[in-house]
């Protein structure tokens, strides 16, 4: 029994023991005799393709062709038989064909770290477009917010201006001179506080009794104010947004408290509220209704910039924070005794910030 051709992916190739091949090299043809001079021609063979084939196969055929061989090692094994049933010695070659090298482990492997580094890109993507976005609109709101107290700065000096004009007018020197005073301390604090994002309350409360004291001056003292700050707030430490707190006592006094004709309180109270700054501005004045049937008489609204800025305030500064935070809010109570106006109370919760 003997190998006498073997053709490789149709070229013949020169016989061996062992071949390595491609995974392409795959169709293999293989040519083999047998000698027994007693069997006058009627040798029979068996065969057996370990790794592809699991039992032995008789043939008469003294050929084998094997096509699309899976890659992996294969040993395939030969032996003639004479017609009286005995068996040559087993006649071996084997063929290992490497995989492709889409299918090889380590191909796999760095295909699979690839998409996987893939995945961790379009993820890490994401994720950094979502934070610049985020950042982005943070700007915009920001930049908002800015704008919106440098529209307060403009409106509140107008008015200022007006009473000082008021008592030039008027040849009143001493009054000019210490609203002048404290005009330009003011417009000084205001300016300063406005550029910062935050400020501390103690600054915030500085500013606010310096406006209160021009605004008693310019009104002859038609009305008295306190301000009350629970020990519950550490003042020099927690921090607020800017000029939220004027508007409101000044429309106290412009829209409750100077058309009520007789003298007026206004009491501010500041207290801590989880972390919130709690502030109540309270008036003993005409109360909402009666302000705007004054209005309506003069057939004309006097709208105020101040309040309307400091209500988009607290609107955007509920947007930039984190679903999970306290929010800002704003709530307006007409104070009544028998049925009759006894004045306005507002509570705003102004979010705490951080430096």
């Amino acid at each position: 029994m003997e190998f006498k051709r073997i053709s490789i992916a149709f070229r013949d190739t020169l016989l061996q023991e062992h071949y390595e091949l491609s995974y392409d090299q795959n169709n293999i043809q293989l040519f083999f005799s047998g000698i027994a001079f007693g069997s006058l021609g009627q040798l029979k063979y068996r065969f057996r393709l370990e790794g592809t084939d699991d039992d032995w196969v008789v043939t008469s055929n003294s050929q084998l062709r094997y096509t699309n061989l899976a890659p992996g090692k294969h040993l395939l094994s030969v032996q003639a038989i004479n017609k009286e049933g005995l068996m040559s010695a087993p006649k071996q070659i084997s063929f290992h064909l490497s995989p492709p090298i889409w299918k090889t482990w380590w191909f796999r492997l760095a295909l699979g770290m690839l998409a996987a580094t893939t995945v961790l890109g379009v993820f890490y993507l994401v994720l950094r477009y979502q934070k610049e976005k985020s950042e982005f609109n943070q700007r915009i709101r920001e930049g908002q917010l800015m704008a919106m107290r440098a529209q307060m700065n403009p409106h509140f000096i107008f008015n200022c201006l007006n009473s000082i004009q008021f008592f030039i007018t008027e040849n009143d020197k001493r009054s000019a001179n210490i609203y002048l005073s404290l005009f330009s301390d003011l417009m000084r604090t205001v300016l300063e506080n406005s550029k910062h994002a935050s400020i501390s309350i103690e600054d915030e409360i500085a500013s606010l009794d310096l406006y209160l004291q021009l605004e008693s001056l310019r009104f002859s003292h038609q009305f008295t104010y306190d301000i009350t700050i629970d020990e519950t707030l550490d003042v020099e430490v927690d921090r607020i947004p800017p000029m939220l707190i004027q508007p409101f006592a000044e429309n106290a006094i412009w829209h409750g408290l100077l058309p009520k004709g007789s003298p007026g309180k206004l009491s501010i109270m500041l207290e801590r509220q989880d972390d919130t700054v709690k502030c109540t501005i309270t008036d003993n004045g005409i109360g909402r209704d009666k302000a705007r049937e004054i209005q309506a008489r003069k057939r004309r609204r006097h709208k105020s910039a101040g309040m309307e800025n400091t209500a988009r305030r607290l609107s955007m500064l509920n947007q930039k924070r984190s679903r999970d935070a306290v929010e800002a809010s704003l709530k307006v109570l007409d104070l009544k005794e028998n049925g009759k106006a006894k004045g306005t109370q507002v509570e705003v919760l102004i979010p705490l910030e951080r430096d």
